[in-house]
Parts: C-alpha cells; structure tokens; sequence
C-alpha cells in the first residue's frame, strides 16, 4: 500500500517535472501523467530544437545560455515564430536578426552591442526589448515595417539611418548627441504615441525633423516625453520649438510610460520626484 508520503513526493515530482516544462515552453496539459512528464522532459534538449528548425515551427523560443549570436545566425529564419528571448546574450553579429518574417517579439536585456550593420533588417518584430543595448548601426532596424514598440533607452545615434517603420507608435531612446533626420526615418503621417527621449545631461539637439511624424504631433495624439528639468529648454530650441506644445515631462506621466514600457520604471535615468508624479 502507497503511504500518503509516498503520494506527496509524487505529486511534488510531478509539480518539479511540470514547472521544468513550462520554463522550457513545452506545453502541459493537466492530462499528463508522471510517465509522459518524465518523457517529456527527457526529449528537451538540442535535437529538438534542431529538428524544428529543419521540419517544423519553434513557437516563444528561449534561450538563456547562449551568450552571443554569430553574424546570420536566425538570417531569414521562417521556423521561428512568436516571441524570440535570449536573457544572457550580450553581443549580435550583423544581418543574425534580419529578414525574420514570423517572429513578433524579440527579448535581449542584457544585450550591449550590435557587431556589424543590419542586424535587425527587415523583419517583422512587431516588438523590441533592448534595455542595454547602447549603440545601433547602419539599418539595424531599417525596414521592420510592422514595428510598434521599440525600447531602448541606452542608444545613442550615430548619424547613420538607423530606425524606420510604417507601424512605429512608441519609442524610447536616449539620443545623447543629436537627433537627426536619419535616426528616426518615418512617414509623415504615421500615428505615434509616445517619443522618449531618455537623456537627462542636456537637450538633445535635433539637425532636423524632416522624417518625423508630423500628423501625429499636429494633428494626432502623439507627446514626446523628456526629463522635467529640461522640458522649458526643449520648448524653445532649434526645430525643436516646431512642436513645442508636444513637450511633456517624464516625470509627470510615469503611469502612463511604464503601462507601454513597464522597465522604465528601473531605467530612468533621472530620478522620480514621487511628490510630484500626477495619478
């Protein structure tokens, strides 16, 4: 007769062996009984993910050894769909995220630095979660047409054109040195939400605003979110002062920016005045 220690330790075996799974995304189900968990589990491992990319589709693919991506490595990869999240990967060699037509979400927070050009081109992220990433290249993100939210409040531009987009509605960056024409290359009329500009030092100098969304700051209902200590300045500088009645301060909206970008409430790089902050 089974002791109910026994049944105890089975059932947490069996919570372990689930939990394994699911951090894995191997889908369970509450049909499956200890034998085909252990199966399961056993199955995990590189030939399976090889064998999907050969014969069939990876959904929510995960990864948290690897640390780096060799140039071309997922290049014009169609397997994978979903979201794509690589929490350790700390450099991307150019074209390894490129031209990616069933991927919808890529995740790399520990991400520093794209090695080459294009590393992002072309695909169909429709969301990008870089939070350290603190450099983009020639047309890293050129051309990712469905793009809607991209979060990468470390990135400093460097005069090349570097982030276009017909869907683009939310943005957060830290520009640093400038904003040109070329960093952020989008039509006229596209509908943006929410601009961030993270940097706290100074106003950002903008050369020009020839490839901003001017509907969306005339017309739409589209702010651009600086530091509060800066706001009055960026009201009244170069081009800048175009769209000085869509300056707002960060500060002042923080429920509103951390409901589209959650991590901003860690990333900020100024400092929340609490007694301030408007519910």
């Amino acid at each position: 007769m089974t002791s109910i220690w026994e049944i105890e330790s089975l059932v947490r075996l069996k919570d372990k062996l689930k939990n394994i799974l699911i951090d894995r995304r191997v889908d369970v189900s509450d049909d499956d009984n200890l034998n085909t968990l252990v199966d399961k589990v056993n199955r995990i491992g590189n030939n399976t993910v090889f064998n999907s990319f050969l014969s069939d589709s990876i959904s929510n693919y995960y990864n948290d050894e690897i640390t780096s991506l060799k140039e071309y490595a997922f290049y014009c990869n169609r397997s994978m769909v979903g979201t794509i999240e690589l929490p350790n990967i700390i450099s991307i060699g150019m074209y390894a995220l490129s031209s990616m037509p069933n991927v919808k979400k890529i995740i790399a927070n520990k991400l520093e630095s794209f090695n080459g050009n294009n590393t992002c081109y072309s695909s169909s992220f429709e969301e990008i979660e870089f939070r350290n990433l603190t450099r983009v290249n020639a047309n890293d993100f050129i051309g990712c047409n469905k793009l809607k939210k991209l979060y990468i409040p470390k990135v400093s531009f460097n005069g090349n054109t570097c982030i276009s987009s017909t869907s683009l509605e939310y943005v957060c960056v830290k520009a640093e040195n400038y904003f040109a024409s070329n960093s952020l290359s989008v039509k006229s009329n596209l509908v943006m939400k929410i601009i961030i500009i993270n940097y706290i030092s100074k106003v950002v100098p903008c050369t020009s605003l020839a490839n901003f969304p001017n509907y969306a700051l005339t017309e739409g209902d589209c702010y651009i979110y600086v530091p509060r200590d800066l706001l009055e300045s960026y009201k009244i500088a170069t081009n800048w002062s175009t769209y000085a009645d869509r300056f707002r301060a960060i500060e002042d909206y923080k429920n509103e920016i951390c409901e589209v970008f959650p991590l901003f409430e860690e990333d900020y790089a100024g400092t929340w005045d609490e007694s301030e902050v408007l519910e």
